[in-house]
């Protein structure tokens, strides 16, 4: 292939895989800031002469590092990290995000709605039916070639 055609210069971008990685990113820092926080504890009772010292030992919100634990705990309890590193995807735990919450439930509200026009359509034209597809196109109604003349139009 010619250096100057266009697929040469293409960057290829795999969604998945780059989401899964800022997600692991993610799971590490707050990993590793949780390591930092308990690391303060190990020099809550050490006397440091060095003000810089103690400006990065000593949790202290004014002039040291501030204190990291409550944010740390919302963010350890907000999603399950091993699912989301497995779909690379953060899904909120219920009552974490009101508006998420009620977004979820609107959707399963429609998605039964679909699962019962299904089965009025499966009945009408007695023969199986299903749903194929994803993303934006998930609802696709797969009908066998068999049937597809009793399709009302």
């Amino acid at each position: 292939m010619p250096r100057e055609h266009p697929d040469s210069r293409a960057i290829m971008f795999d969604g998945e895989i780059y989401s899964k990685k800022k997600i692991t990113d993610l799971a590490n820092s707050l990993d590793g800031f949780a390591k930092l926080m308990s690391m303060m504890d190990l020099f809550r009772d050490v006397e440091f002469t060095s003000d810089l010292l103690k400006e990065i030992a000593f949790i202290d919100a004014e002039k040291g590092f501030p204190d990291l634990t409550e944010l740390l705990k919302f963010y350890q309890s907000c999603f399950d990290k091993e699912e989301a590193l497995k779909k690379g995807i953060i899904t909120p735990k219920p009552g974490v995000n009101e508006e998420f919450d009620q977004v979820s439930s609107e959707i399963e509200t429609i998605e039964q709605e679909f699962e019962t026009c299904l089965r009025k359509y499966k009945s009408q034209i007695q023969c199986n039916l299903n749903f194929f597809g994803s993303a934006k196109n998930r609802f696709q109604v797969e009908v066998p070639d068999s049937a597809s003349k009793r399709v009302p139009s």
